[in-house]
């Protein structure tokens, strides 16, 4: 889902809020904070084991889909952490040991 930027703290009935992604090995933690970094809501689902890349993106995109519709809005922003060697200019993940990944374009795939 392409990320929209709201300036101004409001546009209509929305207002800045963010979410925070953590790809663990073992599960992915979603959160929803508003622009005081107050945790409004949270999804923890198990990292599939010995799932493609394409199956772990696809349910992070789902919670952040259903986060944005309960709160009418698209984040103002989403931070996401994995641990292993990034490229953070673009977004690709180099090595991830947790997770068993190599070369994946992270942020290209959840911008899409």
């Amino acid at each position: 889902m392409p990320i929209k930027v709201i300036e101004g703290g409001k546009e209509g009935n929305m207002t800045k809020w963010a979410i925070g992604i953590d790809i663990g090995g073992s599960k992915i933690d979603v959160g929803h904070v508003d622009q005081e970094g107050k945790l409004i809501e949270r999804t923890v689902f198990p990292t599939p084991p010995s799932a493609p890349v394409e199956k772990i993106i696809h349910e992070i995109a789902q919670v952040v889909k259903t986060l944005a519709g309960k709160a009418g809005s698209e984040p103002q922003a989403v931070g996401v952490g994995v641990a292993g060697q990034i490229t953070a200019d673009t977004g690709i993940v180099q090595f991830a040991p947790n997770l068993i990944w190599r070369d994946v374009p992270l942020k290209k795939q959840l911008q899409a």
